[in-house]
Order: structure tokens, then C-alpha cells, then sequence
């Protein structure tokens, strides 16, 4: 099978873990989504599509309304593309070959070669990852749902290892084996994360810095930067959609 499909959510969308024997490549056209492996969880905007290969166990949630294209493509048709998740810096004839794909004919000679093409743009692609990696202990994935549910949490390292019913030392050790990141850097980058999709949803830079936890909106800014990059509005620039997208008729 190879073919596409759009989607549109209304409201909040939430879905476990799950799989499919066909690859699957994302693209949102409106919103955000977080895209969830047993490995760690992507962020997806407009412009930072995601590639699930066959047989990936997966789950996604997202707040509020979200619209875009999904491409399912046989397993036959996945030799050569990546064996994990990925998410990637999507440009404007990965559009455009969207677009055209979700008015084509399944199984179509039209949609084989338009694959085919997409295919070689999804290998060429800058990557991005901006991801969270998840730890498997328990105690240690409690901790990263909480932070997650709410990033602007302020606890201490001493805190939470409280929290969690673990020594400081110990907390420290087993996260950073774990995710291969400190929880600092980890919260740090979670609070990234939860500032994209306030921003992509309309919320000042001002606002959201408050909102994910920073006092200071320099401070918010440069923890942006060194994340991403950019500046919080240099990344809204490169994620709003192309004013004026290429077109396959």
C-alpha cells in the first residue's frame, strides 16, 4: 500500500503506544504534536515533520486543534530510509510533495514516483533532535511525566531525589546512564519543548517564558538559543508556512 491521507483533531488527541506494518511520514500543516517512542518523545511542528518506520511501536498526543497529511507507505517501500523515528527540517518541495500526494490515487504510478522523490528528501534532510529521551527506571520515569506535565516545576536535584525516594547522588548517576543528559539539561531542554508549542499556539515570548518556568526573559532566551540555536521569534520565522509554496500541478 502506498498512499496519504489528511487529518484534522479538533481538540486535546492522545494515543498509546502502538504499531503498524507500514511506515508512516507526518507532516503537520497547523499545531504541534509530541510523538512518543519507548526511547524518548519528538516535538513536531510545521516545519519538523516525522518519519515512523514499519513495525515502530509509537503513541502521540497534542493540545488543541492540529491538521495535517499523513503518508503510509508498505514496508516494500521503506528499504533504504531510516530504522528509527526521526523527525527532520522539512523545506518547500517536502510540501509540495505532500500536497500532491493527498490528491493522488493510492497505489498510483503518479504517487510511486512522487514517493520515490520524497523518499531522497527525507535522506537528505537535516535532522533535529529536539527530543526527550526516557529513562527506564521507574521511579526515574515519574519523575521526567512530572516534569513534562508541568516544566516551569522548580524543584532542586536534592528535591526531587526526595521525591522519588532516591539519594541525590545516586538520582544524578542513574539519570544521566539513563538518558545520557544530566536532569538539569533534561528539564532544560523539556521546558523548550513546552515553549515551542506556546509559541507556535499564539503566546508571547514574554508570556511564555514565564510559563515554562524562567523569571528572566534574557535567561529563557539564551537556554533557547543554546538549544535550538535561534532566538525564540528567529524560530517562529523558520517554522511559520511558506508565504508562497512551490506547487506540483
Amino acid at each position: 500500500m502506498l498512499g496519504s491521507r489528511r487529518f484534522t483533531h479538533k481538540n486535546d488527541y492522545t494515543m498509546g503506544l502502538h504499531s503498524h506494518a507500514e511506515g508512516q511520514f507526518f507532516m503537520l500543516l497547523r499545531g504541534t504534536a509530541v510523538y512518543i517512542t519507548e526511547q524518548g518523545e519528538w516535538l513536531m511542528t510545521p516545519m519538523h515533520p516525522c518519519w515512523v518506520p514499519p513495525k515502530t511501536a509509537h503513541g502521540v498526543r497534542s493540545r488543541g486543534e492540529i491538521e495535517g497529511i499523513a503518508v503510509i507507505a508498505g514496508e516494500e517501500y521503506c528499504d533504504g530510509l531510516p530504522r528509527e523515528m526521526s523527525i527532520i527540517k522539512t523545506n518547500q518541495l517536502i510540501h509540495a510533495l505532500l500536497e500532491k500526494m493527498s490528491r493522488s490515487e493510492d497505489d498510483s504510478l503518479c504517487v510511486q514516483h512522487l514517493w520515490a522523490v520524497l523518499k531522497d528528501e527525507i535522506l537528505q534532510a537535516e535532522y533535529d533532535d529536539l527530543h526527550l529521551p526516557v529513562p527506564q527506571d521507574e521511579r526515574l520515569r515519574a519523575l521526567t511525566q512530572l516534569i513534562v506535565e508541568n516544566p516551569a516545576d522548580s524543584r532542586s536535584l536534592e528535591q526531587w531525589a526526595a521525591k522519588v525516594n532516591l539519594a541525590e547522588r545516586t538520582l544524578i548517576r542513574k539519570f544521566r546512564a539513563e538518558t545520557g543528559m544530566s536532569l538539569v539539561a533534561w528539564r532544560q531542554r523539556a521546558r523548550v519543548i513546552q515553549a515551542i508549542r506556546l509559541l507556535n499556539a499564539g503566546s508571547t515570548v514574554t508570556d511564555t517564558a514565564l510559563s515554562v518556568g524562567y523569571d528572566s526573559l534574557s535567561a529563557f532566551i539564551s537556554v533557547f538559543k543554546q538549544i535550538t540555536g535561534v532566538s525564540p521569534m528567529q524560530y517562529l520565522q523558520s517554522a511559520s508556512p511558506v508565504s508562497a509554496p512551490l506547487v506540483l500541478s
